[in-house]
């Protein structure tokens, strides 16, 4: 139960560098991320942190069993985080369905749900009024055809890999994607995670600054570990 409750202080920490104290900021904020968190948990997704804004389209991406659709990844440059960034994603996929291909290329196969992750602009389209612009900075937005992963900056677009990997999940006999509209922001320039016990974990910017490889292996082994509250 103690670790439960700290994982619930965590998790409406947002992106802070955090302090629970920091829950009474702003309570208007503090009851979207309750809102996200419920949504998340509703479907049994550990993404944490919970994003700024989140909102799940009406139906997921059945990617694994009966009404499966093909997925691809598509790299508007092809570069090395760019790889990495594809690699958390399909590294997902190949863990819950190892039976299941996903090309990744600079084009998609007709008729695949397209996962473009656009690291060719540090722009993002259309920003939330409130949103801080910095390199960690990030957007999934989805359509009928696919979602795009965006970020400000190369670190925010690898963070945007992180929750698209933890928006798939298994659904009875069937391996899902739950396409969301994301944004999110840090609330401080350097993101730090309070201390869950041994589950404590990495922040690109900070314990790995030139080797996201290796923070991602450590913050998917602690991530898994979350499953525990749910």
């Amino acid at each position: 139960m103690a670790f439960f409750m700290n994982m619930r202080a965590f998790i409406l920490c947002g992106l802070t560098s955090c302090s629970i104290t920091m829950l009474a900021a702003d309570s208007g904020e503090t009851g979207i991320l309750e809102h996200n968190w419920q949504e998340l948990k509703s479907r049994h997704l550990r993404l944490v942190p919970v994003p700024k804004r989140i909102s799940f389209a009406e139906a997921p991406v059945v990617i694994a069993g009966d009404g499966a659709r093909p997925v691809a990844i598509v790299l508007k440059k092809d570069t090395g985080r760019g790889q990495i960034a594809a690699a958390e994603i399909t590294s997902r996929i190949a863990e819950l369905a190892p039976g299941v291909k996903v090309p990744v290329g600079s084009t998609a196969p007709s008729g695949a749900y397209v996962i473009t992750i656009d690291n060719d602009s540090p722009q993002l389209p259309a920003p939330p009024e409130g949103a801080k612009k910095c390199e960690q900075t990030y957007s999934l937005l989805p359509d009928k055809n696919g979602i795009t992963l965006a970020g400000q900056g190369e670190t925010g677009m690898l963070y945007a890999a992180v929750t698209l990997r933890w928006l798939i999940e298994r659904d009875g006999g069937k391996v899902v994607l739950y396409p969301a509209t994301v944004y999110d922001w840090p609330d401080f320039t350097t993101r730090a995670m309070p201390e869950l016990g041994q589950h404590t974990m990495p922040c690109y910017n900070t314990d790995y600054p030139s080797d996201p490889q290796k923070a991602f292996e450590k913050m998917n082994k602690h991530q898994t570990a979350l499953k525990l509250v749910f």
